[in-house]
C-alpha cells in the first residue's frame, strides 16, 4: 500500500473479519466460535487461568491482586472535524505507555472506522460487524486477543465495508466484557449517541474549537453528559475569536486542556502512520513518543484558567488521562 492512499475495502463475500486476511484464531477455535465469542457457562469473564487479565504480564503470568473496574472515558466532539477521534486515540496510547491494558472503542457502526485514522485498516482482527452474534456473557479475554492493536492499544473499530446491523442488541454486552478485562477504555463517541452511552462512562471529555458554532455544540453535549463528570479540551482556529476559557465558561465545564494545532498530525495520518503522540520532552520526529507507523512501512483539575494543559497532542492526552483517573478514582471511592 502506497503512502497516503487507502485501498479499496474487501468485497462482502470475503469480509468475514473486516479486513483481509482474517485474524488468526487461537488453536482449536473454529472461525464461527471466534465470531460469536460465546462464553462457556460458569467461566469467569475477566480471568485467564485464574489470573486477573489486567495484572498479567506479557508472558501471561500475573502479579495477582484485586480486580478493579476499568476507567472508562467517553470522548465526543462539540462539532465535526475538531479532532475528537485523534485525542481519544492519544489518551488510549498514553495509558498503554503507562502499562495499562488500554482499549480504544469506535462508537460509530457505519462509515470509515477509527482503524483508518490509525493506519491499521488492513490489519487482521475483529471489527464491530464480526460481533453481530455476540450476546449475553461475552468472553473478554478471547475478545481482546482477537482485536487488532495500534501501539499497544487494543482497537475495536467499525468496518468501512460492513456496518453493525443491530448495535443496540450487541453493544452493551460487548462493552461490559471490555470494561471487565481492561484498565482503561476510551470510547470515541458520535454526537448522536452521547446520551445512550454516557451511563457507561466514568468521565466525559468534550473537544471543541474556539468558535461560536462549537460553543453551541459543547453546550448541547455537556447537557447530555450530565451527571457524568466531564472536562473540555479546546483547539484554537484561525476563524475563531474566542479564547478557550470563554468556551469553557459558556459550556459550564472545566477546561482540561488547550490543544495546539500541529500540521504534523495530519501529515502523519495521511501517510498512514496514525497520530504522532509526543510530549514536550520528546524529540521531534520518530522518537520515543511516536505512536503508529504500521501502514507506511517505508519510512490542576482544570478550571477555565491557566491551570489547563497547553501544548502538544501528547501533553494534552497526558493531562486528560490524569484528570480522568483522579475523577474516576474519587467516584469509585464514594460508591
Amino acid at each position: 500500500m502506497t503512502s497516503g492512499t487507502i485501498s479499496s475495502p474487501p468485497s462482502p463475500a470475503r469480509a468475514t473479519f473486516g479486513a483481509s486476511p482474517p485474524p488468526v484464531a487461537p488453536a482449536g477455535t473454529s472461525p464461527r466460535a471466534v465470531a460469536t465469542l460465546a462464553h462457556p457457562t460458569g467461566v469467569p469473564g475477566a480471568t485467564l487461568g485464574g489470573t486477573d487479565r489486567r495484572r498479567a504480564g506479557p508472558d501471561g503470568s500475573g502479579a495477582g491482586g484485586p480486580s478493579t473496574r476499568a476507567v472508562t472515558v467517553g470522548v465526543v466532539g462539540a462539532c465535526g472535524g475538531v479532532g475528537a477521534s485523534t485525542l481519544a486515540a492519544a489518551v488510549a496510547v498514553t495509558g498503554a505507555r503507562d502499562g495499562l491494558l488500554a482499549v480504544l472503542v469506535d462508537g460509530r457502526h457505519a462509515g470509515a472506522g477509527i482503524d483508518v485514522l490509525l493506519g491499521i485498516e488492513e490489519e487482521p482482527g475483529l471489527r464491530w460487524a464480526d460481533l453481530q452474534d455476540a450476546r449475553g456473557e461475552v468472553d473478554p479475554v478471547r475478545l481482546l486477543d482477537l482485536l487488532p492493536q495500534w501501539s499497544g492499544v487494543h482497537v475495536l473499530s467499525t468496518d468501512r465495508a460492513r456496518s453493525l446491523a443491530q448495535p443496540d442488541e450487541v453493544e452493551g454486552d460487548v462493552l461490559r466484557a471490555v470494561v471487565s478485562a481492561a484498565d482503561l477504555v476510551v470510547l470515541d463517541l458520535p454526537q448522536g449517541r452521547v446520551a445512550d452511552r454516557a451511563r457507561s462512562c466514568d468521565v466525559g471529555l468534550v473537544v471543541a474549537l474556539c468558535e461560536t458554532l462549537s460553543v453551541a455544540g459543547a453546550q448541547s453535549v455537556a447537557a447530555e453528559l450530565v451527571p457524568v463528570p466531564s472536562g473540555l479540551v479546546c483547539r484554537r482556529s484561525a476563524a475563531g475569536r474566542l479564547l478557550p476559557h470563554d468556551v469553557a465558561a459558556a459550556a459550564g465545564m472545566d477546561l482540561w486542556g488547550e490543544l495546539v494545532t500541529d500540521p504534523r498530525v495530519a501529515t502523519a495520518v495521511e501517510a498512514g502512520a496514525g497520530p504522532p503522540v509526543r510530549t514536550g520532552r520528546d524529540p521531534v520526529g520518530r522518537g520515543r513518543g511516536w505512536a503508529g507507523g504500521r501502514r507506511d512501512r517505508g519510512g490542576g483539575r482544570g478550571r477555565a484558567d491557566r491551570g489547563a494543559a497547553r501544548s502538544s497532542l501528547g501533553d494534552v492526552a497526558r493531562a486528560v488521562l490524569s484528570h480522568a483517573q483522579a475523577v474516576a478514582g474519587s467516584g469509585q471511592a464514594g460508591r
